[in-house]
């Protein structure tokens, strides 16, 4: 028992640190199902829900908005690792040319030229994503 002892003591600063984490997480936890359920208790159409969804529209439409809710986050995302991309090949033609190497120099300038076309396709996401939804399939 006194080793247990002494270890908790030599350890206390890290299990305050483990405890304090577990307390926020879960305090989350609870605030997240707390609100959820607030949420799900309104069941009329006179809701906040039913205030800015339209409910009655077609199914296309909702699959168009669920696609378009994920394309701004992807769209962050994709930025970010362009503009790393951009500066990686703009590392490798600075070193190339102190070193004298063509062939490091023409592979960073395809990737930059490729960085180009992911940043149109990028930026157009939501254009693309709009023409997708609005197809129709006919037989």
């Amino acid at each position: 028992m006194e080793r247990v002892r002494s270890f908790i003591a030599s350890h206390l600063l890290t299990t305050k640190f483990f405890i304090s984490m577990l307390v926020a997480y879960l305090s989350s936890k609870v605030v997240l199902a707390t609100s959820l359920c607030a949420f799900a208790q309104q069941g009329d159409d006179s809701g906040p829900f039913s205030e800015y969804v339209d409910t009655t529209s077609d199914p296309t439409k909702t699959v168009a908005g669920i696609f378009n809710g994920f394309v701004a986050p992807l769209q962050t995302v994709v930025a970010v690792i362009l503009v790393i991309a951009t500066v990686v090949c703009g590392m490798k033609i600075a070193v190339s040319s102190m070193t004298g190497d063509p062939r490091t120099r023409t592979e960073a300038i395809f990737g930059i030229a490729f960085i180009i076309v992911g940043a149109v396709v990028v930026v157009h996401a939501r254009a693309i994503v709009g023409m997708a939804a609005n197809m129709r399939i006919s037989h």
